[in-house]
């Protein structure tokens, strides 16, 4: 297995890390991906194992480090993304003399 294959599943372990050890907060979106991670880290299943294996880990201490992290987990970590703006509409602006005729209607 290549170096950048590896990074590639490390970074799937530490995203799912990030996730998990977000706070709980009034968004259910936000709250069903924290939770996900948070089973995926914590709860025995083949596709983690593989992820750890391939990341170059191994899964038990990689869950334990998980599960301490996340039961230290304090209201206010890990603040929702602000929402992006939204973009502003265009005013069309007329660009011959019958659409400008029609816009002054």
């Amino acid at each position: 297995m290549s170096a950048d294959e590896r990074q590639l599943w490390c970074a799937v372990l530490v995203q799912a890390v990030d996730d998990a050890t977000c706070a709980l907060g009034k968004s259910w979106r936000r709250n069903l991906e924290i939770k996900s991670a948070r089973d995926w880290l914590t709860k025995p299943s083949r596709d983690f194992t593989d992820v750890c294996r391939l990341a170059g880990y191994e899964p038990d201490r990689i869950r334990a480090q998980a599960i301490k992290r996340i039961d230290e987990v304090t209201p206010g970590d890990c603040p929702p993304p602000s929402k992006p703006k939204t973009p502003r509409r265009r005013r069309r602006v007329a660009t011959n003399k019958c659409e400008q005729a029609n816009a002054n209607c």
